[in-house]
């Protein structure tokens, strides 16, 4: 089955009616409405992380298999053996956020669909997420970071890095390191405002900085980079 098919699935195991199933789920903090879950489940919109940790919370859910379709429905003591997950974990405290290839999602269309289809998930506490993330945890993304045009200054962003990225930003609010696209791929870029311009820098010094022009539509902006993890390799 599909997630779409999976969600479905679950919420007519766990209750009779869509209603009592929004009604459920808003006494415990997500507040959520018929024709969103209609939408999570036809495929039309992105199931949000609010979303499935409210399953997890309120119906026990298990997210490998909502997520995966790994393991039973429900979370279960076996199920954390499999899984080699520690017994004193709290699934309802935890949030998935997901990863999407770089190199594959050429431009902002194909980044979407990355990101509704991808089976590839980060978890983190929301204690954590809260601590070093201010942004809604329903807007992020990871990113493997490919190319070395960012090695060199003080970002920590290297060839091989993990980037976690605010989609909500779609436009530039300030100096700082964005996603951005170019044409048809994507990149890890630093942007400076000029006088109806924007200045595209690597930091990398090899890599010359060009202007973009603000009334054109040769970058997009695809989100703000909000987090940057490195792993020894990569240092």
């Amino acid at each position: 089955m599909t997630i779409q098919e999976r969600l479905k699935s679950f919420r007519m195991q766990v209750s009779s009616g869509i209603d009592a199933f929004c009604e459920e789920l808003l006494k415990n903090g997500c507040k959520i409405t018929a024709p969103t879950i209609y939408g999570y489940e036809g495929g039309q919109r992105q199931p949000s992380v609010s979303y499935i940790s409210g399953l997890i919370k309120v119906y026990d859910a298990n997210p490998f298999w909502l997520l995966q379709g790994v393991g039973e429905m429900f979370v279960s003591e076996e199920d954390k053996s499999k899984a080699n997950m520690p017994a004193n974990i709290d699934l309802s405290n935890t949030v998935f956020i997901p990863v999407v290839n770089m190199d594959v999602s050429a431009g902002f269309g194909s980044l979407t669909e990355e990101i509704e289809s991808t089976k590839d998930f980060v978890s983190f506490g929301k204690d954590w997420i809260k601590k070093h993330i201010s942004a809604n945890v329903n807007n992020l993304v990871m990113f493997t970071v490919r190319g070395d045009s960012m090695d060199g200054g003080n970002s920590r962003i290297k060839n091989g890095s993990q980037i976690i990225v605010d989609t909500s930003v779609k436009e530039y609010i300030n100096d700082g390191i964005y996603a951005i696209r170019i044409e048809n791929a994507l990149f890890v870029k630093r942007l400076q405002y000029m006088p109806g311009k924007l200045l595209v820098k690597s930091d990398n010094p090899i890599y010359q900085p060009f202007e973009v022009d603000l009334k054109t539509d040769s970058v997009n902006i695809i989100g703000a980079v909000v987090y940057v993890m490195n792993d020894m390799s990569c240092i």
